[in-house]
């Protein structure tokens, strides 16, 4: 019996369709009735026939949109919504850029840029000012060359300062011994100097704050803020280089893409691996941390999610009693306090210091606490012995650089940063290398050591490639 069954839907081959006619006709007309093909009858049979097995083929392809198995589209969309899973939409790329220009220049924000290979367009995510007290490159210039006078930089805290002597005055010699004094000092910030301007940089693009006294004026700051695309997708992925201001802003010169913070936007997540969410998603529900952690992970500019629970009625790890412990790196506040709120369970508490109030679909405004996780700033040093009868790539030593960087910044929240894991992506990356030690140290701190980081679940290990150093044996 061809239609709906007790097993489900049966599909009539086309000659069982004709065969189905030709009876009917024997009842209803007279059984010795000619359905030859090259009569009438059979020509009009076969053509009643072929327009059923369409008419079948679209009933199937209904019939399979009910089905996880084999629904798509908007079929797989309003599936996902009956088991409480939402397909991932495609999402902006996120990307820090730094403003440069002269010193006290405001730049508001929703500010539009462009890179000017791939012609995305990007809009400042915050108002910044490109400003001393908070840059992350500054240029100093003399404003004197006189005998016997002080030059002092303040950086943060630290005061540094070199006078010229009472006479043969070399500018060079003065400058380059204060910029001397900065880089032993090891805080973070490296400086260069010439005969008439020093040049403070932080290689983490950590921003700083640095006043001087009067013998110096600021030339250029450098200051960053964060950046999303206007279009959505993988595509829109920023590339390195002097990108186009949009909305000139006297003062204003220069803007250029931090790669190393660069989130990739996300495209529309494809039918297969949403039918895959939906399988691995169901009976997750609401009200348990993988709930809550799925639907964090879920949301727009997200890169990293811990949840952590007490079930106790006594704090545990310092989190209270029947309370979840979210962190999250990335995405908007709002959208994760939507997210948060729609699936964590009943009565129970957070905790966190980023406080959001949120209004559900009933108007009512709750108010969701979670954490932003802190960046733990690591430098790695690897010793190695070179083997010359190994033919390495030219650009070697920033293959393994960069390897090392993304497996790093590709751990997540509360992962122990282990040296003896580095191993895999260094003798991934290329052949032949032989690494005899890896040493860790937080940048911060001037010793180096093999034994692991910790990483608390608040916290997220990351690094850049200056910062990775390669050592002959």
């Amino acid at each position: 019996m061809s239609g709906f069954t007790n097993e489900g839907l049966v599909i009539p081959r086309q000659p069982e369709i004709v065969e189905d006619l030709v009876a009917l006709e024997q009842i209803n007309i007279h059984p010795l009735v000619n359905t030859n093909p090259d009569t009438f009858l059979g020509e009009f049979n076969n053509v009643i026939a072929n327009l059923s097995r369409v008419s079948y083929e679209y009933l199937e392809k209904a019939n399979n949109q009910r089905r996880l198995s084999s629904a798509e589209g908007q079929a797989l969309d309003e599936l996902g919504i009956l088991k409480g899973v939402s397909r991932l939409l495609a999402s902006p790329s996120y990307v820090d850029v730094l403003l440069e220009g002269i010193n006290d220049i405001f730049v508001p924000a929703f500010t539009l840029i462009e890179d000017k290979v791939t012609k995305q367009r990007y809009l400042t995510q915050a108002a910044k000012r490109i400003l001393n007290l908070s840059c992350c490159e500054a240029k100093v210039t003399i404003t004197t060359s006189a005998p016997s006078t002080a030059f002092t930089i303040t950086i943060g805290s630290t005061v540094f300062t070199r006078s010229t002597p009472g006479s043969g005055v070399n500018m060079t010699t003065t400058l380059g011994l204060l910029a001397g004094d900065i880089n032993t000092a090891a805080i973070g910030i490296t400086a260069s100097s010439d005969a008439s301007t020093i040049t403070l940089v932080s290689p983490t693009f950590t921003e700083f704050s640095v006043t001087t006294n009067s013998s110096f004026s600021f030339t250029t700051v450098k200051s960053k803020v964060r950046a999303a695309s206007l279009l959505t997708g993988s595509a829109t992925a920023a590339t390195p280089g002097t990108w186009n201001i949009l909305a000139p802003i006297p003062g204003w010169n220069k803007v250029s893409p931090i790669m190393s913070s660069l989130s990739t936007g996300r495209d529309r997540e494809e039918d297969s691996a949403f039918r895959l969410r939906i399988r691995y998603t169901e009976g997750g529900g609401k009200g348990t941390t993988r709930a809550v952690r799925q639907a964090l992970e879920g949301v727009n500019g997200v890169l990293h999610v811990s949840v952590e629970e007490n079930v106790t009625n006594a704090t545990v790890d310092s989190i209270p009693p029947y309370a979840i412990y979210c962190v999250v790196d990335g995405g908007a506040d709002q959208d994760i306090a939507k997210a948060i709120w729609e699936t964590k369970g009943c009565n129970t508490h957070m905790k966190g210091l980023t406080v959001i109030n949120y209004t559900d679909e009933k108007g009512i405004i709750r108010t969701i606490r979670f954490d932003r996780p802190v960046a733990v700033e690591v430098d790695v040093r690897i010793t190695y012995v070179d083997n010359p009868e190994e033919l390495y790539p030219e650009d070697w030593e920033a293959t393994v650089k960069q390897a090392v960087a993304d497996y790093i910044n590709a751990l997540g929240l509360g992962y122990n940063l282990i040296p003896s894991k580095l191993y895999v992506p260094v003798y991934t990356s290329i052949k032949g290398l032989t690494v005899t030690l890896i040493e860790l140290k937080e940048h911060s701190s001037p010793t180096w050591g093999t034994g692991q980081i910790v990483i608390t679940p608040s916290q997220f290990a990351k690094t850049v490639v200056a910062n990775i150093f390669l050592e002959e044996d």
